[in-house]
Order: C-alpha cells, then structure tokens, then sequence
C-alpha cells in the first residue's frame, strides 16, 4: 500500500541516498579525522614536555663523580616551574598557584625526615 504511488517511491529512494552519504562521511571521514585529532594532541603533549624539559634542565645539574642530581638555583628553577604551570593551564598570574598551594605543617616536617633519612643523616 505505501509503495504504490511514485511520490513514495521517490520519497524512499532520496531517504535511502541520504543514508548512504552519510555511512559514506561517516567511514571515509571521521577515521581520518579522528587521527587527526589524535596526533594533534600527541604534537601538544611531545611540545609541552619539550618546553619543561629545556626550561629544568637549565637548572639542573648533574654530578657525574656521585651521580647525583642537583638544583644549581633553587629561587630562580621554582620561578621557572610556576611559570611552566601557568603557561600550560592558561593562567596569567600565579595567584591560582598560591590559591592551590595548600600543604600542612605535619607534611612538609614529614618530608624533611624523608629527605634526611634518604641522605644519612
């Protein structure tokens, strides 16, 4: 009964050709494009810790006799790091920075006896 009128007909025949472009957009474009998107983040990810590695490693050094590292600055690599952080998330002043830079007392004594237990003393 629906297809016995031409409208019908043509009506099924412009429904079936627009599912067929678009499993045709949809196999021959959104793969591409979804690599694409992929390796673009991959570029982003290879950029941000190109810029990290160069920024520390001005402040690093290294001490092939012990084969410790060492910071050669300490004021000038925690200024390097907060504005490496802030380059990366788009904030243009630290006070994000200072807002989040919450660490108890009980941490930073439990640290140092780390730090003291790990160098001997």
């Amino acid at each position: 009964m629906v297809l016995r009128s031409v409208k019908n007909w043509l009506t099924l025949l412009i429904l079936g050709l627009v599912v067929l472009a678009m499993l045709v957009a949809w196999a021959y474009v959104v793969p591409p494009l979804s690599d694409r998107l992929v390796k673009q983040k991959l570029v982003d990810a290879k950029n941000s810790a190109r810029v990290i590695s160069d920024t520390v490693s001005e402040w690093i050094g290294y001490n092939p006799a012990t084969g410790d590292l060492y910071v050669r600055y300490q004021d000038s690599m925690d200024r390097t790091i907060s504005s490496i952080a802030m380059r990366l998330s788009g904030h243009k002043t630290r006070s994000v920075l200072d807002r989040y830079d919450i660490v108890s007392g009980e941490d930073l004594r439990e640290a140092a006896r780390k730090l003291n237990i790990a160098a001997g003393r």
